[in-house]
Formats: C-alpha cells, sequence, structure tokens
C-alpha cells in the first residue's frame, strides 16, 4: 500500500497547522502578529510538515519572553526569501501598467519555451527561484 501525502504548499488547511504549531510550542498567551500569519500563508512552502513544525519551534523558543510573535522572530535566511518573493510576485499581481505586465509575462513565457519546460534553467536564466517561477507559471496558467 503506497500512501501520497501532499506537499505543506499543497495543503489546504494550512492555517489551522500553523496554529496548532504555535499553540504547541508557544510561551504561555503569546500570540501571533496578522502581518506574520499572512507571510506565512502567502510563503510557498518547498518542504514538508516537518519544516513548518521546526519553524514554529524554533520561532516560538527564540521569542521567549515576548508576548507576541512578529516577522522579526523568523530566521534571517526565511526573512531573505520572504522579501524577495514579495518582491517577484508583485511584478505579475501588483496593478501595473498593462504594457509592462504585458513585457514581463511575455518574458517569462518566452524564457519558459526556450529552455523546453525545464523550470531550472529558465529560472536560473530569469534571476529568480523555482519557487517563484513556479507561482508565476501557475499565474500564466502554463503551470498546475
Amino acid at each position: 500500500m503506497q500512501v501520497t501525502l501532499p506537499s505543506l504548499r499543497e495543503r489546504s488547511d494550512i492555517e489551522r497547522i500553523i496554529d496548532k504549531l504555535h499553540r504547541k510550542y508557544r510561551v504561555s498567551t503569546q500570540l501571533m502578529e496578522a502581518s506574520l500569519l499572512a507571510k506565512l500563508l502567502d510563503y510557498h512552502w518547498p518542504g514538508n510538515l516537518r519544516e513548518l513544525d521546526n519553524l514554529m519551534q524554533v520561532v516560538c523558543l527564540m521569542s521567549e519572553g515576548e508576548q507576541e510573535l512578529n516577522l522579526g522572530h523568523l530566521p534571517d535566511n526565511l526573512q531573505r526569501t520572504l522579501a524577495q518573493d514579495q518582491a517577484s510576485t508583485g511584478l505579475v499581481t501588483e496593478p501595473l501598467n498593462n504594457e509592462l505586465q504585458t513585457l514581463v509575462n511575455a518574458n517569462i513565457i518566452a524564457s519558459y519555451a526556450k529552455f523546453q519546460g525545464n523550470v531550472s534553467q529558465c529560472a536560473k536564466h530569469l534571476g529568480i527561484s523555482r519557487n517563484t517561477l513556479y507561482r508565476k507559471l501557475k499565474l500564466l496558467g502554463l503551470k498546475k
């Protein structure tokens, strides 16, 4: 018998999971800022549930004695990743000039075709992470 579990980014109950893990590891009545929760929900999790569990454990331990978890409690590498993701996904989702948005999307589509669907090579060529490219391709209807 083989059981296939969805990756963390494919789960529809991620907010419930974050809340459950926070309650498990928090110190007393510590709360979580809405902006931190929003960032964690928007993050395109590359790993599995164990990654989120480890993150919540570390964040709660590192913020011991503080009443509220915020973005500053995240490890530096995740803070940088979230900042890069916000900047790169903004090119497709923010209300930009239609002409500029069309050029950005055309560049993504052309690069994706040039590398015959090889996401790693395309992302490297565009100077973005594979996760970011996957999100952009999904928004463009090129990937599920």
